[in-house]
């Protein structure tokens, strides 16, 4: 298993080391089109997890097969994680927003100690599924490891979708690295309502780093703008 390393800004420092080493190249002439494209992700989009069963059920979360469990996604989860299908894979090729787009990797919080929770992994697994063989899941990190994680999606080339618990997505995005071109802050949390965001980091073509925004999903009756 992927061990947690004590330095907390390992994945800001190695992705910052890359990104110095794409503008030192281009400097040196080669073609810049070509070493932005090999370098880092393009885009890196966080959502939480869909809607989860009350703390003193109804509604209780359910299984796929409809059975009981307070680790699973709720009823509304499940039609949201099916409206995000259709929100990040359109079938008619058109996004509901421009600053979505279809994930070619996507990570899902993995089932382990500590880390028992269901409901990432089965909030992305209709997208999953209506991807197929052209998006590549990563179920490998735990909660905790959200550095590890991003260290491994700053080596992604594409768009990478990441599905979390609340509480540690803020901690993930951190480390992110942000462009000096960048004007919205990144949120200290993610709201503990929210079901319906979307936090997306955008690669600067300009300069080192990227560039955040947030989206309202906008896929089910009740969700909010950002």
């Amino acid at each position: 298993m992927y061990s947690v390393g004590d330095d907390s800004a390992l994945a800001t420092r190695g992705a910052t080391d890359r990104l110095r080493k794409h503008h030192n190249t281009v400097r040196q002439g080669v073609n810049k089109a070509r070493i932005i494209r090999v370098m880092l992700p393009t885009k890196i989009m966080l959502i939480r997890h869909a809607e989860k069963p009350s703390d003193n059920p109804p509604p209780h979360g359910v299984t796929p097969h409809g059975a009981h469990d307070n680790k699973a996604l709720a009823v509304r989860g499940w039609m949201r994680a099916g409206a995000l299908a259709v929100l990040f894979a359109p079938t008619a090729g058109k996004f509901q927003n421009p600053q979505f787009a279809m994930p070619n990797f996507i990570y899902a919080m993995g089932i382990g100690s500590g880390s028992e929770s269901s409901r990432p992994q089965q909030t992305i697994t209709p997208l999953l599924e209506k991807l197929a063989d052209t998006a590549q899941a990563n179920f490998y990190f735990l909660k905790g490891q959200e550095n590890d994680m991003i260290v491994s999606v700053l080596d992604k080339q594409g768009v990478v979708l990441i599905c979390w618990e609340h509480d540690q997505l803020a901690h993930a995005a951190r480390h992110v690295p942000l462009s000096e071109n960048n004007r919205a802050a990144v949120p200290k949390e993610w709201d503990g309502e929210r079901f319906d965001l979307v936090w997306i980091f955008d690669r600067d073509e300009k300069a080192e780093g990227y560039l955040f925004s947030q989206a309202g999903q906008l896929v089910l009756a009740g969700d909010l703008p950002a």
